[in-house]
Protein backbone atom coordinates (compact mmCIF):
# COMPACT_ATOMS: atom_id res chain seq x y z
CA UNK A 1 0.00 0.00 0.00
CA UNK A 2 2.89 2.37 0.69
CA UNK A 3 4.22 1.83 -2.83
CA UNK A 4 0.76 2.42 -4.29
CA UNK A 5 0.31 5.55 -2.18
CA UNK A 6 3.43 7.09 -3.70
CA UNK A 7 1.92 7.08 -7.19
CA UNK A 8 -1.84 6.66 -6.93
CA UNK A 9 -5.00 6.56 -4.89
CA UNK A 10 -5.91 3.21 -3.35
CA UNK A 11 -8.95 0.96 -3.08
CA UNK A 12 -9.11 -1.79 -0.45
CA UNK A 13 -11.60 -4.56 -1.21
CA UNK A 14 -12.71 -7.56 0.81
CA UNK A 15 -15.68 -9.18 2.52
CA UNK A 16 -17.73 -7.36 5.14
CA UNK A 17 -16.10 -7.45 8.57
CA UNK A 18 -12.64 -8.46 7.38
CA UNK A 19 -10.96 -5.37 8.88
CA UNK A 20 -10.69 -2.99 5.93
CA UNK A 21 -11.49 0.04 8.09
CA UNK A 22 -8.85 -0.91 10.65
CA UNK A 23 -6.24 -1.29 7.92
CA UNK A 24 -7.10 2.16 6.54
CA UNK A 25 -6.99 3.76 10.00
CA UNK A 26 -3.59 2.22 10.75
CA UNK A 27 -2.28 3.26 7.33
CA UNK A 28 -3.31 6.86 7.99
CA UNK A 29 -1.82 6.81 11.50
CA UNK A 30 1.55 5.55 10.34
CA UNK A 31 1.77 8.23 7.65
CA UNK A 32 0.61 10.99 9.96
CA UNK A 33 -2.53 11.77 7.98
CA UNK A 34 -5.67 13.40 9.27
CA UNK A 35 -8.66 11.70 7.69
CA UNK A 36 -12.12 12.68 6.49
CA UNK A 37 -14.49 9.77 5.98
CA UNK A 38 -17.50 9.72 3.66
CA UNK A 39 -19.90 6.80 4.02
CA UNK A 40 -21.35 6.27 0.55
CA UNK A 41 -24.84 5.07 -0.30
CA UNK A 42 -26.70 3.97 -3.42
CA UNK A 43 -28.77 7.10 -4.07
CA UNK A 44 -25.95 9.57 -3.40
CA UNK A 45 -25.65 12.04 -6.28
CA UNK A 46 -22.54 13.72 -7.58
CA UNK A 47 -23.75 16.97 -6.02
CA UNK A 48 -24.04 15.25 -2.62
CA UNK A 49 -20.45 14.14 -3.04
CA UNK A 50 -19.18 17.66 -3.72
CA UNK A 51 -21.29 20.36 -2.03
CA UNK A 52 -24.56 20.86 -0.22
CA UNK A 53 -26.88 23.81 0.34
CA UNK A 54 -26.89 25.47 3.75
CA UNK A 55 -28.87 28.35 5.26
CA UNK A 56 -26.77 30.93 7.11
CA UNK A 57 -27.79 33.06 10.11
CA UNK A 58 -29.40 35.67 7.84
CA UNK A 59 -31.52 33.11 6.03
CA UNK A 60 -29.42 33.12 2.88
CA UNK A 61 -28.84 29.86 1.04
CA UNK A 62 -25.15 29.18 0.50
CA UNK A 63 -23.05 26.27 -0.72
CA UNK A 64 -20.95 24.32 1.77
CA UNK A 65 -18.02 22.12 0.82
CA UNK A 66 -18.34 18.38 1.34
CA UNK A 67 -15.67 16.38 3.21
CA UNK A 68 -14.23 15.41 -0.19
CA UNK A 69 -13.61 19.03 -1.15
CA UNK A 70 -12.33 19.99 2.30
CA UNK A 71 -9.88 17.10 2.27
CA UNK A 72 -8.65 18.07 -1.20
CA UNK A 73 -8.01 21.66 -0.14
CA UNK A 74 -6.30 20.83 3.17
CA UNK A 75 -4.25 17.77 2.21
CA UNK A 76 -6.09 15.18 4.26
CA UNK A 77 -6.59 11.52 3.47
CA UNK A 78 -10.14 11.06 2.15
CA UNK A 79 -11.69 7.72 3.06
CA UNK A 80 -14.55 6.64 0.80
CA UNK A 81 -16.37 3.88 2.65
CA UNK A 82 -18.55 1.40 0.68
CA UNK A 83 -17.62 2.72 -2.75
CA UNK A 84 -19.33 -0.30 -4.33
CA UNK A 85 -22.71 1.20 -3.38
CA UNK A 86 -22.34 4.29 -5.59
CA UNK A 87 -24.50 4.63 -8.68
CA UNK A 88 -22.44 4.43 -11.85
CA UNK A 89 -23.19 8.07 -12.76
CA UNK A 90 -21.86 9.31 -9.41
CA UNK A 91 -18.87 7.03 -9.72
CA UNK A 92 -18.17 8.63 -13.11
CA UNK A 93 -17.85 12.05 -11.42
CA UNK A 94 -15.45 10.58 -8.93
CA UNK A 95 -13.52 8.91 -11.75
CA UNK A 96 -12.86 12.22 -13.47
CA UNK A 97 -11.52 13.71 -10.25
CA UNK A 98 -9.31 10.72 -9.47
CA UNK A 99 -7.82 10.65 -12.95
CA UNK A 100 -7.32 14.37 -13.63
CA UNK A 101 -7.40 16.00 -10.19
CA UNK A 102 -9.71 18.63 -11.68
CA UNK A 103 -13.14 19.30 -10.23
CA UNK A 104 -15.94 21.76 -11.05
CA UNK A 105 -18.28 22.41 -8.12
CA UNK A 106 -21.98 23.32 -8.23
CA UNK A 107 -21.28 26.88 -7.01
CA UNK A 108 -18.90 27.52 -9.92
CA UNK A 109 -15.67 26.98 -7.99
CA UNK A 110 -12.99 24.98 -9.77
CA UNK A 111 -10.30 22.84 -8.15
CA UNK A 112 -7.06 22.19 -10.00
CA UNK A 113 -3.68 20.65 -9.08
CA UNK A 114 -1.37 22.89 -7.07
CA UNK A 115 1.25 22.87 -9.84
CA UNK A 116 -1.32 23.97 -12.42
CA UNK A 117 -2.50 26.69 -10.05
CA UNK A 118 1.04 28.07 -9.73
CA UNK A 119 1.60 27.91 -13.50
CA UNK A 120 -1.64 29.79 -14.14
CA UNK A 121 -0.66 32.50 -11.67
CA UNK A 122 2.72 32.90 -13.36
CA UNK A 123 1.18 33.02 -16.82
CA UNK A 124 -1.42 35.63 -15.83
CA UNK A 125 0.95 37.62 -13.64
CA UNK A 126 -1.25 37.40 -10.54
CA UNK A 127 -0.84 36.04 -7.04
CA UNK A 128 -2.21 32.74 -5.75
CA UNK A 129 -4.68 34.61 -3.55
CA UNK A 130 -5.95 36.60 -6.53
CA UNK A 131 -6.55 33.46 -8.55
CA UNK A 132 -8.23 31.77 -5.61
CA UNK A 133 -10.49 34.79 -5.14
CA UNK A 134 -11.70 34.17 -8.69
CA UNK A 135 -12.91 30.72 -7.69
CA UNK A 136 -9.92 28.67 -8.87
CA UNK A 137 -8.48 26.78 -5.92
CA UNK A 138 -5.36 24.58 -5.61
CA UNK A 139 -5.63 20.96 -4.52
CA UNK A 140 -3.14 20.26 -1.74
CA UNK A 141 -0.23 18.08 -2.98
CA UNK A 142 -0.59 15.72 0.01
CA UNK A 143 -4.23 14.93 -0.74
CA UNK A 144 -4.97 11.25 -1.38
CA UNK A 145 -8.01 8.99 -1.56
CA UNK A 146 -8.46 5.54 -0.06
CA UNK A 147 -11.69 3.83 -1.07
CA UNK A 148 -13.01 0.62 0.44
CA UNK A 149 -15.61 -1.71 -0.94
CA UNK A 150 -16.93 -5.19 -1.43
CA UNK A 151 -15.08 -7.73 -3.51
CA UNK A 152 -18.43 -8.95 -4.85
CA UNK A 153 -20.71 -7.52 -7.52
CA UNK A 154 -20.12 -6.11 -10.98
CA UNK A 155 -19.08 -2.61 -9.93
CA UNK A 156 -15.38 -3.20 -10.67
CA UNK A 157 -15.51 -2.47 -14.40
CA UNK A 158 -12.45 -1.95 -16.62
CA UNK A 159 -12.93 1.80 -16.15
CA UNK A 160 -13.00 1.50 -12.36
CA UNK A 161 -9.88 -0.67 -12.41
CA UNK A 162 -8.00 2.29 -13.83
CA UNK A 163 -8.96 4.65 -11.00
CA UNK A 164 -7.05 3.14 -8.09
CA UNK A 165 -4.43 0.61 -7.15
CA UNK A 166 -6.49 -2.24 -5.73
CA UNK A 167 -5.51 -4.20 -2.62
CA UNK A 168 -7.44 -7.26 -1.49
CA UNK A 169 -7.82 -7.71 2.25
CA UNK A 170 -8.73 -11.25 3.27
CA UNK A 171 -10.15 -12.09 6.71
CA UNK A 172 -7.77 -13.58 9.27
CA UNK A 173 -7.76 -17.37 9.48
CA UNK A 174 -8.60 -19.07 12.78
CA UNK A 175 -4.98 -19.42 13.95
CA UNK A 176 -4.26 -15.73 13.37
CA UNK A 177 -7.50 -14.74 15.11
CA UNK A 178 -6.53 -16.76 18.17
CA UNK A 179 -3.02 -15.28 18.20
CA UNK A 180 -4.51 -11.80 18.18
CA UNK A 181 -7.04 -12.61 20.88
CA UNK A 182 -4.33 -14.17 23.07
CA UNK A 183 -2.64 -10.78 23.34
CA UNK A 184 -5.82 -9.18 24.62
CA UNK A 185 -7.46 -11.62 27.01
CA UNK A 186 -6.60 -13.80 30.00
CA UNK A 187 -5.70 -17.49 29.73
CA UNK A 188 -9.05 -18.81 31.02
CA UNK A 189 -11.07 -16.73 28.61
CA UNK A 190 -8.72 -17.66 25.76
CA UNK A 191 -9.27 -21.37 26.47
CA UNK A 192 -13.02 -20.86 26.26
CA UNK A 193 -12.71 -18.88 22.99
CA UNK A 194 -10.40 -21.52 21.51
CA UNK A 195 -12.84 -24.31 22.40
CA UNK A 196 -15.79 -22.38 20.97
CA UNK A 197 -13.92 -21.52 17.76
CA UNK A 198 -12.85 -25.14 17.30
CA UNK A 199 -16.46 -26.28 17.61
CA UNK A 200 -17.70 -23.66 15.17
CA UNK A 201 -14.82 -24.16 12.72
CA UNK A 202 -13.83 -27.84 12.99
Amino acid sequence: MLLSHAVSDICVIGPTGCGKSIVVEEFARRLGYETDTVVLYSDMTSRDLLQYRHTDADGNTIWKHSPLVRAALTGKLLVLDSVHKLHHTTLATLASFCEDRVLSLPDGTRLIPAAAHSETCERLGITADQLSSQGVLPIHPAFRIIASGSEKGDWITPEVLGLWHFHHHAPLNLDHQLQLISRLVSGLLLSFITLTSTIMHP
